[in-house]
């Protein structure tokens, strides 16, 4: 059966270069105009890759909303998985975290990871995944002949506030550098034979970075809403239960991720601790260890996309200045002809709304005109034969 996905990777920033010069707000790195565009032909797979105008009817409306950003790589993937949180306390303590760490246990070439917020903890899930790259780093070290194109790995933080901690967006990254470092990681940004390990923050906490995905080789990507966050455990294991899921493709598509991941990359500012620091506290570990290091080079050298599978896979990469996501969303929604269903967890657009997005509660849909618990009949934008659709915002 022919899949359709929607593999959605946001990013909340405007366009342009991490040296765009930005002004402080209360501590708060501001950026108050717009950047320069990103590399479209980067996120469309640098030529590498095309695909032949679909038959079906929706994916041909995303193929031509999305040419020039991602379309040329929408076809030959493969669905793997769709990774559930919390997932099961019984199976393993982390729950789905521990899916997460496997997989980056068993990469070959890169792995890439950006995510918004990371949690610091005994029992957080950040500590699982900082073991599981140093375990990684271990069998790098120890049989190098498994990895004939070494290990790189980058990891991204996206400069965002906490409830905990409102006035400061680094947080996140000291949180991360503490597992990184309690894990036995070097954070020097020296490479260790075939092993080497960068650390990023992106630049601005206005706007900041929301993207939240693993690509693993530039083959497989895991897209979806979770953060490294104790909130996505479940109550056995400490947690709030807080449901998510994490999209798992493999396939060309996962090309238009690492470009996603190196357009946010260019964005930030890398982290480097002098060889020897030790984990220490969040407060220790941010006199040790400054941003604005000297990144190591981020080559794409892709040769052509080899198919993985028959499924399309439509990515929605999106920020100021890369609308195309944006366009493609409105015009899917707008060609439905008898029902959408809609999982969403949050719905903004005014400041009352985007003020509460960092609070538990988030923002409540009812006072944006759904009706809590019925469909909510509509009629479809942009297209006047569809008739009344019923859609059902899933909260």
């Amino acid at each position: 059966m022919k899949r359709r996905l929607l593999l959605a990777l946001a990013l909340c920033l405007t366009p342009g270069s991490a040296h765009a010069q930005g002004f402080r707000v209360l501590g708060l790195n501001v950026l108050p105009g717009s950047l320069p565009p990103a590399d479209l032909n980067v996120l469309d797979g640098l030529g590498t890759a095309s695909c032949p105008p679909p038959a079906g009817r929706l994916d041909r409306l995303l193929s031509q909303e999305l040419q020039g950003q991602g379309a040329n790589l929408s076809c030959g993937n493969r669905f793997e998985a769709l990774i559930e949180f919390p997932g099961p306390a019984a199976a393993h303590p982390w729950g789905s975290y521990a899916e997460l760490a496997r997989r980056i246990q068993e990469a070959k070439s890169s792995v890439l990871l950006a995510n918004m917020v990371w949690d610091e903890g005994q029992g957080a899930p950040g500590q699982l995944i900082a073991a599981a790259l140093a375990d990684l780093r271990r069998n790098v070290l120890a049989h190098p002949e498994q990895y004939p194109q070494g290990m790189s790995v980058r990891v991204l933080l996206g400069n965002s506030v906490r409830p905990d901690r409102p006035a400061d967006p680094r947080a996140n990254l000291d949180y991360a550098v503490k597992d990184l470092l309690g894990a036995g990681l070097d954070l020097s940004g020296q490479a260790e034979g075939g092993w080497r390990l960068d650390v990023a923050n992106f630049s601005y906490a206005a706007p900041h970075s929301h993207l939240k995905l693993l690509v693993l080789d530039g083959e497989e990507v895991v897209a979806g809403g979770y953060n490294i966050s104790t909130l996505h455990l479940s109550p056995e294991a400490g947690g709030k239960g807080l449901r998510d899921l994490g999209l798992v493709v493999r396939g060309p598509i996962a090309r238009n991720a690492v470009a996603a991941f190196y357009d946010t990359w260019q964005l930030s500012e890398r982290l480097t601790c002098p060889a020897g620091t030790r984990p220490g506290t969040a407060l220790s570990v941010r006199r040790a260890c400054p941003l604005g290091g000297e990144s190591a080079p981020f080559t794409l050298l892709w040769p052509p996309a080899a198919p993985a599978g028959t499924a399309n896979v439509y990515s929605l990469y999106r920020r100021s200045g890369v609308t195309a996501a944006d366009h493609a969303l409105t015009a899917l929604l707008g060609a439905a002809k008898t029902s959408i269903d809609l999982l969403q967890t949050q719905v903004s657009g005014d400041l009352s709304c985007d003020l509460t997005l960092g609070t538990p509660q988030g923002c409540d849909l009812a006072t944006h005109g759904f009706r809590r618990g019925r469909p909510w009949p509509t009629r479809c934008a942009g297209e006047s034969t569809c008739g009344w659709c019923s859609i059902r915002p899933i909260r």
